[in-house]
C-alpha cells in the first residue's frame, strides 16, 4: 500500500486522483501512520545531563531546578522515545558509534589539530571552527 503511494509519483496523472488548481490531477501525498519520536542517547546525555550539571558550577549557570527539568526531559526521551541507532535485536551499531567511532574521531581531531565546534550524532558529522 505505502509502496504504491510512493511509486505513484512516477506514474502519469490519473482521472481518479484529486484535481489540482491548474486542472492537472495528482495523487495525494503518503504520510507515515505513526512517525514516532526519535532521539540519540549520546546527544541527549550531553545536552540534558552533562551540560546542565556542569552549568551548576558556573557563576551564572543553570539553577538546580533547570538542571532537574533537563534531566526529566532526558528520562522522558529515554523511556518514551525511540533511539535512532539502538535496537534491542541489533545493539552493535549503537555500541560501535559510541565506543569506537566517536572516540576515534575525537582522538583523530587531537592528533591532526582539527578544531571542531559541534557534532551531529545522527549524521556522524563534525563541523570545524
Amino acid at each position: 500500500m505505502i509502496e504504491k503511494g510512493y511509486m505513484s509519483l512516477l506514474e502519469e496523472p490519473t482521472t481518479t486522483s484529486k484535481e489540482g488548481a491548474n486542472g492537472a490531477s495528482h495523487t495525494p501525498p503518503v504520510y507515515p501512520h505513526n512517525p514516532g519520536k526519535y532521539y540519540w542517547i549520546g546527544h541527549d546525555l550531553t545536552t540534558f545531563v552533562i551540560l546542565p550539571v556542569l552549568s551548576l558550577f558556573k557563576v551564572h549557570g543553570n539553577s538546580f531546578v533547570e538542571a532537574f527539568e533537563h534531566f526529566g526531559t532526558f528520562l522522558e526521551h529515554l523511556f518514551l522515545w525511540r533511539d535512532g541507532t539502538y535496537e534491542i535485536w541489533d545493539p552493535l551499531p549503537a555500541w560501535w558509534l559510541y565506543h569506537v567511532y566517536w572516540p576515534f574521531q575525537f582522538a583523530k581531531s587531537l592528533v591532526t589539530d582539527f578544531k571542531w565546534s559541534r557534532i551531529n550524532v545522527s549524521t556522524t558529522k563534525m563541523f570545524g571552527c
